[in-house]
């Protein structure tokens, strides 16, 4: 039958979704990969932030190291409450999908104008 052709326009343009789709979800994933993959080759690398962070609290006094670790704990609990507390309704975790991808987007573009992150 002519009506049942596996090419009817309606088959195609679900296929034409179903691709588009496809694109720009590996596109975010891919960014979020290369935000997550930047930010743990920038704080882990020798030289990188947390041999510096490390590093400035052992030159600090006990008084300013202990600070700077409860101000660190205090900030990330904080940070975790925000985003985790179920009495408020809306999209807060998604904070943290954008963040990856602008973290992405920013070394997507730093590696490609220097060469190098």
């Amino acid at each position: 039958m002519i009506g049942h052709s596996d090419r009817s326009p309606r088959r195609m343009s679900r296929n034409f979704t179903d691709l588009r789709s496809l694109l720009v979800h590996g596109f975010v994933l891919l960014l979020m990969l290369i935000g997550i993959g930047g930010l743990l080759y920038k704080s882990l690398r020798p030289g990188g932030w947390l041999s510096r962070f490390a590093g400035g609290l052992m030159d600090a006094s006990g008084w300013a190291a202990l600070f700077g670790i409860g101000v660190l704990l205090g900030f990330s609990l904080l940070v975790r409450e925000w985003l985790d507390d179920p009495g408020r309704s809306g999209s807060r975790g998604d904070v943290l999908l954008y963040a990856a991808m602008g973290l992405g987007v920013f070394f997507a573009f730093e590696l490609l104008v220097n060469g190098t992150l």
